[in-house]
């Protein structure tokens, strides 16, 4: 056991270095057409994939809907201030681009939005590397890097990871690829309204199942996941959690993290058929 623990300690370390944040988050950029526009409600409603016709509608109101008031994008200040950054553009622009995101559009109005990301089946196998021993390895190698910030770096590794889990499910389920549903947000007036949510993700979900593909999501309160478990009783799977009381991550003397602990946890989970 300590042989392989140390064989895994040495691959994350080394792919955390290899794909360390240097101006761009290192992903792959592959843009795939595996998913349709969807009605919603009957018509009510649409999701239509991020394209040139509604990114601009999209970016603008995940910056006012998900990065203004999710928990981890604040505590990460990705949005401080309503400023615009380079770092943050490069995110918009690795959902937007690959095909997997969506607008929810009312009409003409943009009042919801779902970005993803596209894993692709992994070449190899390896061990998986949990998220508290991650992300706090990245935490480090974060600290100790003077050429980059410091809270880019970290969310470099965070996505680095969010890929690593999925190819785990992947491989476990010997699927043919992997969506990670990152980001969901509805306008203040539609939440709750018409099962949008549900309808929303039962619809991608599908769709990727249909494919042969798997889903992975992190929630990042229990909330969501009891949400998921209500409507998906036989297809969520808990397989990692790590406590926001157990992520290191410091800046200038700031635990990042722990104005987020009475939120308890983030939850890595799995939608399979």
């Amino acid at each position: 056991m300590k042989t392989v623990m140390k064989n895994v300690d040495k691959w994350h370390l080394e792919h955390l270095r290899r794909f360390a944040y240097a101006g761009k988050i290192r992903l792959p950029r592959i843009g795939v057409n595996i998913l349709n526009n969807f009605d919603i409600c009957d018509g009510k409603y649409q999701g239509l994939r991020v394209g040139k016709e509604n990114r601009r509608g999209v970016q603008n109101f995940m910056l006012d809907n998900f990065y203004s008031i999710a928990p981890v994008p604040v505590v990460l200040e990705l949005f401080k201030d309503r400023k615009m950054t380079d770092y943050l553009e490069d995110e918009l622009d690795l959902f937007c681009d690959n095909g997997v995101s969506f607008g929810i559009h009312h009409g003409d109005q943009v009042v919801g939005a779902g970005l993803s990301l596209f894993v692709g089946k992994p070449q190899e196998k390896v061990d998986y590397v949990c998220a508290k021993e991650w992300h706090n390895s990245a935490a480090k190698l974060a600290c100790t890097n003077s050429d980059q910030n410091p809270v880019y770096f970290w969310r470099n590794c965070q996505f680095l990871h969010l890929s690593h889990f999925c190819q785990r499910v992947i491989g476990e389920h010997d699927a043919k690829f992997g969506l990670h549903l990152s980001c969901l947000s509805l306008a203040d007036d539609y939440r709750g309204k018409d099962g949008i949510t549900i309808h929303f993700i039962k619809s991608v979900c599908e769709q990727v199942w249909d494919q042969g593909g798997v889903i992975t999501t992190v929630a990042n309160f229990k909330a969501f996941e009891t949400y998921l478990r209500k409507h998906f009783p036989d297809n969520v799977q808990l397989l990692d959690k790590v406590a926001y009381s157990d992520l290191e991550f410091t800046v200038g003397g700031r635990r990042v993290f722990h104005p987020l602990e009475h939120l308890d946890s983030i939850r890595y989970l799995a939608l399979v058929r």
